[in-house]
């Protein structure tokens, strides 16, 4: 006896669809599996120094710099809840609690990195962590804040004196890597 290939498609199909819903049903059901992947879309890596907070969100492969007008005082697991010129909002992943970076009242910079640029000059070779010397490469390598004196006037990729805000953009072949800066009163816009 012959079975037709009609037959054989649909009973594939059957089989198919069969073995499938109840999956997509059960992943329906799991709270916290549902909201674990959001949640991990806003946790961050962080390191701070006398005057810098950087922040990294794997998730969207972004750097985020904070130039506080006091030293950095953060701890425990922190999620990036909004980001916008001029504001940075860094938040516990445990609770409610929030440290919200304003430039002009408690920061004079926030910038915005995304590159491998900034993956290799931050971040280990195995991504665990943060380089050893990282203070060095944040002002060797970010789009920053500078005091708006002769002693801090350097070559800037873009921005420079009386720059308040700036951003560089560059593309090699199908790498690319952005960077934008917004900076408060008595200080300059660079990007390296």
């Amino acid at each position: 006896m012959k079975t037709s290939p009609l037959i054989l498609l649909l009973c594939g199909l059957f089989v198919y669809v069969g073995c499938w819903a109840p999956a997509d049903s059960q992943a329906e059901t799991t709270d916290s599996s549902s909201k674990a992947p959001s949640q991990n879309r806003k946790k961050v890596m962080y390191v701070t120094g006398d005057d810098f907070a950087l922040f990294y969100n794997p998730f969207f492969d972004e750097f985020y710099l904070a130039q506080p007008k006091s030293t950095p005082s953060l701890s425990g697991e922190l999620e990036l809840r909004e980001y916008a010129k001029g504001r940075l909002v860094i938040g516990s992943a445990a609770d409610a609690s929030a440290t919200v970076y304003v430039l002009g009242d408690n920061a004079y910079g926030i910038s915005k990195m995304k590159g491998n640029k900034f993956k290799k000059a931050f971040l280990k070779k195995d991504m665990s962590g943060f380089v050893p010397d990282i203070e060095a490469a944040v002002k060797s390598m970010s789009c920053g804040c500078l005091p708006d004196t002769e002693e801090a006037q350097k070559e800037c990729a873009s921005g420079g004196s009386g720059a308040i805000d700036c951003g560089h953009s560059r593309k090699l072949k199908a790498v690319a890597s952005t960077s934008e800066v917004s900076c408060g009163k008595g200080y300059f816009a660079c990007c390296q």
